[in-house]
């Protein structure tokens, strides 16, 4: 799983695309498939079945990182 952590605005066209895709800071997607020498990447958003073909141009304006682990859980209970 993954977080979208920033879109390039270098491009105003390609930024509204990916605003178009609800690639936006902040979403949970997962890389499904990707084909490095083919025409893209396909991605899946968290919650939905369907995934989207992502393009070169638009899989390089785009910076995701993992998703954050949750804190452990302490096994000690605290206080009274």
């Amino acid at each position: 799983m993954l977080i979208l952590s920033r879109v390039s605005d270098a491009d105003p066209a390609l930024l509204r695309y990916c605003a178009g895709l609800r690639l936006l800071p902040g979403t949970e997607l997962t890389v499904t498939e990707s084909r490095p020498f083919a025409a893209g990447t396909t991605a899946r958003f968290t919650g939905h079945e369907a995934g989207i073909e992502i393009g070169p141009d638009a899989a390089n304006a785009i910076w995701v990182s993992p998703r954050p682990r949750p804190a452990a859980r302490s096994r000690f209970r605290t206080g009274r």
